[in-house]
């Protein structure tokens, strides 16, 4: 039998009263987000109703009318004649294309400029701290218009335009791969250098002119090579977490990805035969033929977010070195 001393006290139901707090909150929110739903609903409507007496067209139909103007630097074709729609999808891939550049370029420059700041070197220490106090006070686009108006605008014409090789680039950089016994990789950096003998950038006041990479057919087992890799990554990962777990011992899980997703795509590409070349642009007429131009406009936007992003990252940069303990 069991004793009744210890037996457990049956559970009282709750009773719901408007004293109770939580009750008296639950009701109130509701109330509230009835109520906020029934005024936008409302403001939705009698602007719907205003605009149809007025025979104005509402909605996102528009995005399927033709656009009628054009857009210079785009990443899939574009003309006049397609929608608002397309005209956006493009606008969205260049402003990705912008972010995308940009945090290369503002780490990179970021990283050296916040480890300038620590040097010895007073000139060096010197010159980082005015970049970082210089470009953080200046609006971003102050700078916009600064590389446009007065850097861009005033570069030659495009005959008279800055011309510079790649070609000493990537021999320094087959060089540099054969030193260290990767013979494929040199080997793909000559092929390169020699798709672009001479002047191959070139730098005027309609943009920057570079050389297009020209993809052959094969070159899609190249880009299936870098998934794979990346999904091999992603399973060896798994395996020496677990490992790590069951036996203690740690798995070079970095040097491992970075081996599969650089190695195996060069393997790849090599044993297809190099599937890419470069096309070196042209000056024919008034303008250059040929490449891939990057209008001003993208130019001036890249670097004037570049550079004052950096000037941030730079901050962070020094601030984390320094919060180590010298030990």
């Amino acid at each position: 039998m069991t004793d009744a001393r210890w037996s457990e006290p049956a559970p009282t139901r709750r009773r719901w009263s408007w004293t109770d707090p939580a009750l008296r909150s639950a009701v109130i929110q509701i109330a509230l987000g009835i109520a906020l739903i029934w005024l936008a609903w409302s403001f939705f409507a009698n602007a719907q109703a205003n605009l149809a007496r007025q025979g104005i067209a509402s909605g996102f139909g528009f995005l399927d009318n033709s656009a009628g103007f054009g857009i210079t630097q785009t990443l899939i074709p574009y003309s006049e004649s397609m929608s608002y729609g397309r005209a956006f999808l493009v606008g969205l891939l260049n402003t990705l294309l912008v972010a995308f550049l940009g945090i290369i370029l503002a780490t990179i420059l970021g990283f050296l400029v916040g480890v300038a700041r620590l040097s010895e070197n007073v000139v060096i220490k010197a010159l980082a701290s005015a970049y970082v106090e210089v470009t953080r006070n200046l609006p971003p686009l102050f700078q916009i218009l600064f590389w446009y108006l007065a850097v861009l605008a005033a570069m030659p014409n495009p005959r008279q335009s800055w011309g510079f090789g790649l070609q000493p680039l990537f021999n320094f950089l087959a060089d540099s791969f054969a030193g260290i016994g990767l013979a494929p990789v040199s080997s793909m950096f000559r092929a390169l250098a020699g798709d672009v003998a001479g002047p191959s950038v070139f730098v005027n006041n309609r943009g920057l002119v570079v050389p297009r990479p020209v993809f052959e057919s094969g070159f899609v087992w190249v880009v299936v090579a870098f998934f794979v890799a990346i999904v091999a990554l992603m399973l060896i990962a798994r395996w020496a977490k677990a490992r790590q777990f069951a036996t203690g011992q740690q798995f070079p899980v970095f040097w491992t990805g970075f081996g599969l997703i650089v190695g195996l795509p060069i393997v790849t590409c090599f044993a297809l035969g190099v599937p890419v070349t470069l096309e070196t642009p042209h000056l024919q007429g008034f303008n250059f033929v040929g490449g891939i131009r990057v209008i001003p406009e993208f130019v001036s936007l890249l670097l004037a977010l570049s550079i004052y992003t950096a000037g941030f990252i730079a901050e962070i940069v020094r601030a984390g070195i320094l919060a180590v303990s010298k030990g």
